[in-house]
């Protein structure tokens, strides 16, 4: 599942569209629906049709998968990618940009597993990309909401995989944990965009096997920048055609 926001930043007067994705375990070619074809020949083609200025994708592989996506990347354009070392068989997050960015760090390091979570500066907005793991998830949480405090005066969005939600609003039941966190972040001052701008929506970004929903992947925005957001969807095609 995609999740995207365009961005009218009036500071300098750019339209900036973003996008998240979930490669799935690096793109590994085992979808039923890729019929033996190699997911990444058909994942990176539609996710260059969006037209990103910047991808954020969360369970990034290190190897010769995560070197096959950033070749793909740079032919469609993005020929900047920002990761982290991360060991093999590990899942992390990568930033591709078509559009000169730079580096950044969260003012806070993460005490381990720095490559979860990667930033980049655009403009005058910095963006930072998440995947949050089950295991340790409300560890993640409190590091995410520590550096939170010190980003909320700045022109940010932390967008990616979180693993959580929202009980029985972010998903079909109630099993939720750690939404005091999340809710933690809205009290905070940052936005959650495509909430607001589908307040009585219900929509998921991950479906189990067995057809259960939740909306696991946002894109989150200090005060000052959710007032620029244009637009915020969730995409399926990819889900349905090309995972």
């Amino acid at each position: 599942m995609m999740s995207e926001a365009r961005l009218d930043n009036q500071i300098v007067s750019t339209t900036l569209r973003i996008a998240t994705q979930n490669l799935n375990w690096g793109g590994e070619p085992k979808a039923p629906s890729c019929d033996g074809e190699p997911r990444l020949v058909r994942l990176v083609p539609w996710l260059s049709n969006l037209n990103a200025d910047i991808l954020i994708l969360t369970e990034y592989k290190v190897g010769p998968l995560g070197d096959e996506l950033k070749d793909r990347l740079s032919a469609a354009g993005y020929h900047y990618t920002i990761s982290l070392d991360q060991p093999p068989f590990k899942l992390g997050t990568v930033i591709a940009s078509r559009r000169t960015v730079t580096t950044l760090a969260l003012p806070i390091p993460a005490p381990t597993d720095p490559w979860r979570s990667v930033g980049a500066r655009i403009d005058d907005i910095d963006v930072f990309g998440f995947y949050f793991p089950l295991e340790a998830k409300e560890a993640y949480w409190d590091w995410l909401l520590a550096n939170a405090k010190q980003l909320i005066g700045r022109n940010v969005l932390l967008a990616g995989d979180f693993n959580t939600g929202k009980s029985g609003i972010d998903e079909a039941g109630e099993g939720f944990d750690c939404q005091d966190k999340h809710e933690a972040l809205e009290v905070l001052g940052f936005v959650d965009t495509w909430r607001d701008e589908h307040p009585e929506g219900r929509d998921y970004t991950w479906y189990s096997s067995a057809g259960n929903g939740f909306r696991l992947d946002y894109i989150w925005a200090s005060p000052q920048l959710a007032q620029s957001v244009q637009r915020v969807w969730h995409d399926h095609e990819v889900r349905l055609t090309h995972s």
